[in-house]
């Protein structure tokens, strides 16, 4: 079996910030967002959760209102919204 190692390095051409005001203002948009946005923690160094095969990919915590995203070892499109 051929081991694939993915480059990651053009991920970091990516400005996730950007994208997520995007979503947040689409979401404001459409109703489905009132009040203040939650705040996004960018999670890029777990790599004990990077190399599992059902890693965790983001979850959000409405007890301190919080978008947690994880990308080590995620491809961009599959983080860019």
């Amino acid at each position: 079996m051929e081991i694939l190692n993915e480059n990651m390095t053009y991920s970091s051409d990516i400005d996730l910030q950007e994208e997520i005001r995007k979503l947040l203002e689409y979401l404001r948009e459409i109703g489905e967002l009132d009040g203040d946005a939650p705040e996004v923690v960018i999670i890029d160094n777990d790599v004990n959760n990077a190399r599992k095969i059902d890693s965790k990919t983001g979850y959000f915590d409405p007890n301190d209102n919080k978008i947690y995203i994880y990308i080590e070892g995620r491809h961009p499109l599959n983080v860019k919204t």
